[in-house]
């Protein structure tokens, strides 16, 4: 949970965390599908809409990596 409260610091001013998600997903080129959860039809409509936003800037793309990498990594378990 700390680390969620620490990743909302690189989310874009009017950009909602669960939309940050998706956008950051969908600008992975091997990634062809994205497939979130909705219970609402209005989150399902918002999810879909995602797409039509342009993509994070390649500077955030670096300091989610550098974010992972220091902070992350060290909690993951399994082979990488």
């Amino acid at each position: 949970i700390e680390l969620v409260g620490d990743l909302r610091a690189f989310v874009p001013d009017g950009m909602s965390l669960a939309a940050f998600s998706l956008r950051w997903i969908l600008d992975h080129p091997e990634v062809s599908t994205v497939i979130p959860g909705a219970s609402k039809p209005g989150q399902a409509t918002g999810n879909a809409l995602i797409s039509d936003l342009p993509p994070l800037p390649v500077e955030l793309h670096s300091a989610l990596r550098e974010f992972y990498f220091n902070e992350v990594l060290s909690h993951v378990r399994g082979p990488i």
